[in-house]
């Protein structure tokens, strides 16, 4: 056992073991960020309090059993901020309810759920605090009795999509600014058309992947500042798209090589030929997801003649910067407190 005399104090060891864990804004960080407290938590009795009090507040709860342990326990270590719920160990066909969660935990500001059945969206927006929603892989549950007031979200600032089975009646009634007054960040990723006209003019931010967007002319998208770009995408027809009003500066292209040099191909035709709002563009952040499956004839050097060539344009290419997209996001507007 350590020499009493040389026990740091409680609020400088906390200091320390904070500045070894990753941000907790994407799910990938949370979970690795969970795995070195629970190891924090087997050291010692000091180690322990800080490690059980961070696992509490940045919970990762891959199955319905593992959300009973929590509602057990968190009544003693206060609630939570951060959620991550669901995996594909949550037991198939198992009912979820937030209700007791969101007793127990009131104050919740970020929450994640994946690989669930009949979630109900309304429930989940009871949490008024509520700052940014994540659905991946599931079906949203729409009661037949759904009053619209009862999905209103005033604090909602970022929303995600991710191969939700969702009903187009939940989705008009959801993208309105009477129910997401604060909506800046909207990703739509492998999800099916969405009407985008009632809350484009005051989105910030929007992210397409295997999706697309409403590109009514009578559209405004005077609010949008930045766009991510993904799999799915047809650049050649995207970059053309008018996007009436819009003023976008920066740009973000995540794909793999074999997709990323002919969309980056496509950008340059479209910057050259004034396209309305490409022409606006100041910086874009190209990533290469490096998926070797993908078949690619790009040769050596083609990769980095559109790199070059982008920047001729007067284009900022930044090149070497794969930042989640959370972090890029919350970066490129102003309304989202960091």
């Amino acid at each position: 056992m350590a020499n009493e005399q040389w026990r740091l104090p409680p609020e400088i060891m906390a200091q320390i073991l904070t500045q070894t864990l990753p941000t907790p804004v994407t799910t990938a960080r949370k979970i690795t960020r969970n795995s070195l407290l629970k190891n924090y938590s087997l050291i010692c009795r000091q180690w322990r309090q800080f490690g059980q009090s961070e696992l509490f507040l940045h919970p990762v709860l891959p199955s319905s059993l593992s959300v009973d342990h929590y509602l057990d326990a968190s009544g003693k270590l206060g609630g939570a901020i951060t959620m991550v719920l669901g995996s594909d160990q949550w037991e198939e066909y198992r009912a979820f309810s937030v209700e007791r969660l969101q007793r127990a935990c009131p104050g919740v500001q970020e929450v994640e759920l994946s690989e669930m059945e009949g979630v109900s969206l309304h429930e989940l927006l009871k949490w008024k605090e509520l700052r940014s929603l994540t659905l991946r892989s599931l079906r949203c549950h729409t009661p037949l009795n759904l009053r619209p007031h009862l999905l209103s979200s005033p604090r909602l600032t970022m929303l995600k999509l991710s191969a939700v089975d969702i009903s187009q009646r939940l989705t008009s009634t959801l993208l309105t600014p009477e129910m997401l007054p604060s909506l800046v960040i909207l990703a739509l990723h492998s999800v099916a058309f969405i009407p985008l006209k009632p809350i484009a003019p005051q989105l910030q931010v929007l992210s397409l992947q295997n999706a697309r967007a409403d590109h009514e002319n009578d559209i405004s998208w005077k609010s949008l500042k930045a766009v991510d770009v993904n799999w799915g995408i047809n650049t050649e027809e995207f970059f053309w798209l008018p996007f009436p009003d819009c003023s976008a500066s920066h740009l973000r292209i995540a794909l793999p090589m074999a997709e990323l040099v002919p969309a980056l191909v496509d950008l340059d035709k479209s910057v050259q030929g004034r396209t309305e709002w490409t022409s606006k563009l100041k910086v874009v952040d190209v990533i290469d997801l490096k998926q070797d499956f993908f078949e690619s004839d790009v040769e050596e050097g083609d990769y980095e003649r559109c790199i070059d060539r982008l920047r001729e344009l007067g284009l900022e290419v930044r090149s070497d910067e794969a930042t989640e997209f959370p972090v890029w996001a919350r970066e490129r507007t102003s309304a989202i407190n960091m």
